[in-house]
């Protein structure tokens, strides 16, 4: 009986162990999640400042070659 209990410590002190792994984990994936949408809003906003500028370049060469 005092076998089991102790077996049964072991395992709940392990699998604690497995469970504050796995929520450091997911807490580092959310971090990365968020750094990744921020990334890629950035991203956005440069890829639509490049957009308008080319269409000035554009408007500009049109001038130029009239």
């Amino acid at each position: 009986m005092s076998f089991e209990f102790i077996c049964l410590v072991r395992t709940n002190v392990l699998s604690g162990k497995v469970i504050g792994s796995l929520n450091d984990q997911a807490e580092e994936a959310g971090k990365k999640a968020r750094k990744a949408v921020e990334d890629s809003t950035a991203a956005m906003a440069q890829s639509a400042q490049a957009k308008a500028a080319a269409g000035l370049a554009v408007d500009e060469s049109c001038k130029a070659q009239v």
